[in-house]
């Protein structure tokens, strides 16, 4: 994912955004298994503060894509 990102250029910043998005919705994603699938309450609850977090970050991330980007 890094690789990805590249250099500084100025779509730096565009290509940052839809990386962390992806980036969050796959911790999201796997928080969402854990929270089926653990038998651990400690684990459940970090699962659930990812899924809280990170769908806050996502459409942080959203915003910032639509006002910058029109997208």
């Amino acid at each position: 994912m890094l690789q990805k990102l590249g250099g500084a250029d100025k779509h730096y910043d565009h290509r940052f955004i839809d990386s962390m998005i992806m980036h969050h919705q796959g911790a999201i994603d796997m928080a969402r298994n854990a929270l089926k699938n653990s038998q651990r309450a400690e684990i459940r609850q970090m699962a659930q503060k990812i899924i809280n977090d990170q769908g806050k970050e996502i459409e942080q991330l959203k915003t910032w894509r639509k006002q910058w980007y029109g997208e």
